[in-house]
């Protein structure tokens, strides 16, 4: 099932049905307060590969265009003036995709250790706030701080889903400020509404969890997790 605006489609060919229904008529307008209006921003924002550039600094509205050869196509103007078009053959392909293979992408990696180091002082804080016996076994040796919940990588999508601001670009964390606690990267100042805002999310939503290392492995294998996507933070 694949849900826009709580619209559901039971396969990606009733999605790309839908969306040709839509832009059947040039010339048609799609403006900010009507539905299709909506459908059409939660498609780029949730599907498109590059939904960060191809929004830019907001949408206008959205207009059927000629394409040529009698096909039609989708448009938009920004808020700036500046015109654009989407494939929605690109974000009818890329919706629904498996989602390790989302996270897995360079980019989503250094998106993940960026904000595994902006909430690196909340996990510290309970690490040392608590008594470091492992949840599931009881040793007290090897402990991590683990997401129980939730796990990290469904928090920042969860988090990240409705956004537009996405970061795409990061600094290197210097090695010598590396720990246990920190990712690899870290935003850019201009990112920084970005993080503040993840900070409080994750802040909100997270329930932690001290585990042993072979404990929290054997928790992220159960949940599916391809190695080196997440790595829970090591306390140690």
């Amino acid at each position: 099932m694949y849900v826009i605006r709580k619209q559901g489609f039971h396969t990606k060919k009733e999605l790309e049905v839908h969306l040709q229904n839509m832009k059947k008529e040039l010339g048609r307008e799609y403006h900010q307060k009507s539905p299709e209006y909506q459908f059409l921003l939660e498609l780029i924002q949730l599907a498109h590969p590059h939904a960060t550039e191809k929004i830019g600094p907001g949408i206008k509205y959205f207009y059927v265009e000629d394409a040529g050869r009698g096909c039609t196509r989708f448009a938009f103007e920004r808020v700036d003036g500046s015109d654009d078009i989407f494939s929605y053959i690109k974000c009818k392909d890329y919706f629904g995709r498996d989602r390790d293979e989302v996270v897995a992408t360079d980019a989503w990696k250094n998106l993940l250790s960026a904000c595994r180091t902006a909430i690196a002082d909340q996990l510290s804080a309970y690490y040392y706030a608590h008594e470091h016996i492992c949840a599931d076994c009881g040793v007290t040796k090897d402990i991590q701080v683990d997401h129980k919940n939730k796990n990290f990588v469904d928090i920042l999508l969860e988090f990240d889903a409705p956004r537009n601001d996405t970061p795409r670009e990061f600094d290197d964390l210097p090695v010598e400020e590396t720990d246990g606690f920190r990712g690899t990267h870290l935003f850019k100042i201009r990112d920084v509404e970005y993080m503040v805002a993840f900070q409080e999310y994750h802040r909100q939503v997270a329930v932690l969890q001290l585990l042993c290392r072979p404990c929290n492995l054997k928790k992220s294998r159960q949940a599916g997790i391809r190695k080196g996507v997440r790595r829970e933070v090591s306390g140690a």
